[in-house]
């Protein structure tokens, strides 16, 4: 009986042993590796995955002054949160593809084969759970941004299950993947053909719909958007995906200007009852929803107030009072506006994005009055505070330096132009309008050292818990009465502090600068504009309680005078063009220009005022003041090119006809050259060069010269010229041909190229042994570089998965690089090098060897390659120094 018992033992592990093996297709061994693939390793790899999307849904912290994204995977932090998920995922998912796969055909029966059975004995893939698991591992993979390895495995799921279901999924997520790498027209195409495809099972709709919106969103295609989330919307599931989905429609509206249907999409989500900061945005964007005229408008106020009085929006005041006043502005009702606009950013403290939005707001209003000097304060704040990645950021800097230009120069006008009134007032009318300002100064001062008296006191009876400071978003004291405690008045008052001040380091002395930076004439903190030379002597610093302090700027000499002139003029041409050329308004233009010409009509800046007043004009049409500055420049500056160009049609003809005379001369060059005359051209040559050196034939000359010496003096003579060609006009069309040349000569004589290259080189990388390295797999443009990147994965995965390598990607002209990171020095990315050429034919597979080769390089030369983007010329170095220990 033991016996038999045990021989039954012995029967039945051979069959789990046979079950066990891939190479073999029986029921037993299907029905074996299906089970654990879907009940033990595929479950908990889904498990993980399914933890990682609950993980990003919770860590997701929204933008809400953005349109919402349709999906988490985009947000870095998200990546980072879920990687550990993700990892597990991949993990189990490469367990079932690597050890339980089953391609190895089964026995085929004796007789006649059904269609079915022949269907069955045909297919690539006989565990059932293969597909599942590959779909696994390319949504992981985008959730790791790694889009190369996702869209390879999503492809792999097409090609070899083109008759399954899962097909759809894998063209979505394929869609997915390359929406996210920034490949638009073939997120497309796969979207488009999908959209008239019947068979697809209705699972998968919900997810296709999103897929589009995506899409859409990114290209900015906001009716296309709209369509596919009303679409999506009526299949979603979850809830939680309801309530976003519905949100980003009532945001595509809004940004469509469907103002009515956005709406009803804000008040449908408030309905469906999202977390408060949802429902909170709900509300302050039907705020911007609302259309002028509308019976809307009273009815948000009303819910704005109504919040504003909630003590759970405590710290949402500066949304609140920003709402309200777009409501203000849509109304009509500008100056109520600005009023909430500066509550808002008074109001705001944590959130700086939002206080950038308010003094965006705020900037505007100025810009368009215009009130140039308020717009440029808040249009800094605006930098300032906003988020980078607000849509319109670069147009923001761009128009912020070009008024913070204008300001300069508008504070310098001012400033010069008050002191020199200073200056010829009698001294008794000068001296009581400083004794004036000095009294200022002292009420002032004992002012703020009442104020202070007042706050010891209230500290000193415990009085100060009458005004007790609240807390920001932040933990940040918004309270107590003063002003750099009291976070509110502190960012109201940035706006005015940078007008008078501008951009000040935070440190000792802070005033003293040498350029004068005040909104009008304050000549108490007017700073002294030193007239001295460069062996100047350190200035006494006066008190501003003093006449000598305010005196001592006062141009009462001559040559103070002249220089106050000086800076005087050069900002009234400086606005001149600011208007003009950055800011478009004609109109103070031409004051500025106008007001130049009335105060120095002998100032070299006449003619240049002339010039743009004439271009003005002829800009606007106004043909009678175009004439008049036409003749005043002809008249005035008879003598100069504008002036020779409007008084003689034929002038650029003449001048051409000049230039002429150095293409002759050129020609005649030339046919020394061809006629082999070498001396005589390079005689020409010089000369033409030195006579005609601003020409635009030099180049040309120059390269005549260089041919000719090659001819005389050979080929190496003939390099060195043409380097000295293509460094003195790199960008000109002739250095192109110099450039071929070059390559030419590097063609027929290697070592010529081979020692100019090493020693470039050498002066741009360093041997550093002990430094961290990397390895780099540089192959050709034709080489499939995702299979490349797939099967440098498994390989590390296999074999170094301990050292937790990462991979990037990286292109130069004619190569594109995988580079391998981190190796702590060169030994031990020499031991994972030599590992590597273990497997090279694995690793390869798919292409042409001679199309791959391994480096490798330090992290320093690294980023040296990528600006020198040459793998050649680092291949010397590395033989030299790696190969052949040149150190």
């Amino acid at each position: 009986m033991i016996k038999i018992l045990k021989y039954k033992y012995y029967l039945l592990f051979a069959l789990l042993l046979t079950a066990c093996s891939t190479s073999k297709n029986t029921f037993v061994s299907r029905t074996y590796h299906n089970t654990i693939s879907h009940y033990n390793i595929f479950f908990n790899g889904n498990e993980s995955f399914k933890k990682g999307i609950a993980r990003a849904e919770a860590a997701q912290a929204d933008n809400y002054s953005k349109i919402l994204p349709v999906f988490y995977y985009s947000n870095p932090e998200i990546i980072q949160s879920v990687a550990g998920d993700m990892d597990r995922a991949i993990k189990k998912a490469t367990k079932v593809l690597t050890l339980h796969s089953i391609t190895a055909k089964p026995e085929l029966k004796k007789g006649p084969q059904s269609p079915k059975q022949k269907e069955f004995y045909n297919q690539k893939e006989f565990n059932k759970w293969i597909d599942d698991n590959y779909l696994l591992l390319g949504k992981a993979y985008v959730y790791q941004n790694k889009l190369s390895l996702a869209q390879e495995t999503f492809k792999h799921i097409i090609v070899n299950f083109p008759d399954k279901p899962i097909r759809y999924a894998a063209f979505i997520w394929l869609a997915r993947a390359y929406t996210e790498d920034g490949e638009y027209r073939e997120a497309e195409k796969i979207l488009n053909s999908l959209k008239s495809d019947d068979k697809m099972p209705s699972r998968y709709r919900e997810d296709f719909y999103t897929t589009f919106a995506d899409l859409y969103l990114r290209e900015k295609s906001y009716p296309q958007a709209a369509d596919m989330l009303e679409k999506a919307i009526k299949l979603v599931r979850k809830k939680h995906y309801r309530i976003r989905y519905t949100y980003i429609l009532a945001q595509v509206y809004q940004e469509s200007g469907q103002a009515e249907k956005a709406l009803k999409a804000y008040k449908k989500v408030i309905k469906l009852k999202p977390p408060y900061e949802m429902t909170f945005n709900a509300k302050i964007n039907m705020a911007g929803a609302f259309q002028a005229g509308s019976d809307e408008g009273r009815e948000i106020r009303n819910l704005l107030n109504k919040m504003q009085k909630d003590e759970k929006n405590k710290d949402f005041q500066d949304q609140i009072y920003y709402a309200l006043a777009n409501i203000a502005m849509k109304e009509g009702k500008k100056d109520e506006a600005i009023e909430l606009y500066k509550q808002s950013v008074s109001k705001s403290v944590s959130n700086t994005n939002q206080k950038g939005l308010s003094y965006l707001a705020l900037a505007d209003i100025y810009y368009a009055i215009p009130k140039y000097a308020l717009a440029q304060a808040y249009y800094d704040s605006t930098v300032q505070n906003i988020d980078n990645t607000y849509f319109d950021y670069q147009d923001l800097t761009t128009k912020t330096n070009s008024l913070t230009h204008l300001v300069e120069n508008l504070n310098v006008y001012e400033l010069e132009d008050s002191v020199q009134n200073l200056a010829k007032m009698p001294e008794g009318e000068r001296l009581a309008i400083i004794d004036k300002l000095i009294e200022e100064v002292v009420a002032k001062e004992q002012e703020e050292q009442k104020r202070k008296a007042e706050e010891a006191l209230n500290i000193q009876y415990g009085m100060m818990n009458q005004n007790s400071p609240t807390t920001d978003r932040s933990g940040n004291n918004e309270g107590g009465s003063w002003y750099f405690y009291n976070m509110n008045l502190k960012s109201f008052g940035q706006p005015d502090f940078r007008m008078r001040w501008g951009n000040r380091k935070l440190e000792d002395n802070w005033r003293r600068k040498n350029k004068q930076s005040v909104e009008n004439f304050d000549i108490a903190d007017a700073q002294v504009q030193s007239d001295s030379t460069s062996n100047e002597k350190k200035a006494v610093i006066l008190s501003n309680k003093t006449r000598e302090y305010y005196l001592q700027n006062i141009p009462f000499t001559d040559s103070a005078l002249a220089k106050s002139n000086e800076r005087l003029v050069a900002a009234l041409f400086g606005m001149g063009e600011v208007y003009e050329n950055e800011l478009k308004d004609n109109r103070n233009a031409i004051a500025s220009y106008k007001e130049l010409i009335k105060r120095y009509p002998s100032d070299s800046h006449v003619l240049p005022s002339y010039i743009n007043l004439y271009e003005i004009y002829n800009e606007m049409g106004d043909a009678a003041n175009k004439e008049l500055y036409k003749n005043l420049i002809i008249s005035k500056f008879p003598d100069s090119p504008k002036a020779k160009m409007l008084s003689n049609p034929d002038y650029v003809k003449e001048l051409e006809a000049e230039m002429n005379k150095v293409s002759k001369f050129y020609e005649d060059t030339y046919q020394n050259y061809k006629s082999g005359n070498y001396n005589a051209c390079i005689q020409n040559a010089n000369y033409a060069i030195s006579k005609y050196k601003d020409d635009d034939l030099i180049p040309r000359f120059m390269l005549l010269r260089a041919l000719s010496l090659g001819q005389l003096q050979g080929k190496e003579k003939l390099k060195i010229e043409l380097d000295t060609l293509v460094k003195t006009y790199p960008k000109h069309e002739v250095s192109a041909y110099a450039k071929d040349l070059i390559e030419y000569i590097y063609s027929m004589s290697p070592e010529i190229k081979t020692a100019d290259v090493t020693a470039k080189a050498e002066e741009i990388y360093s041997y550093k042994p002990a430094e961290t390295h990397y390895l780099i797999i540089a192959a050709t443009p034709k080489s499939n570089m995702n299979q490349l990147n797939f099967n440098l994965v498994n390989f590390n995965l296999d074999n170094f998965d301990q050292l937790n390598l990462g991979i990037l990607k990286a292109e130069i002209p004619d190569r594109k690089l995988l580079v391998v990171q981190s190796f702590s020095d060169l030994e031990n990315a020499q031991r994972y090098l030599s590992s590597l050429k273990s497997k090279k034919a694995d690793i390869i597979s798919g292409n042409n060897a001679e199309d791959i080769t391994f480096y490798i390089i330090s992290a320093s030369n690294y980023e040296k390659l990528l600006l020198d983007k040459s793998v050649e010329k680092y291949r010397l170095f590395y033989e030299k120094y790696y190969l052949s220990g040149g150190n």
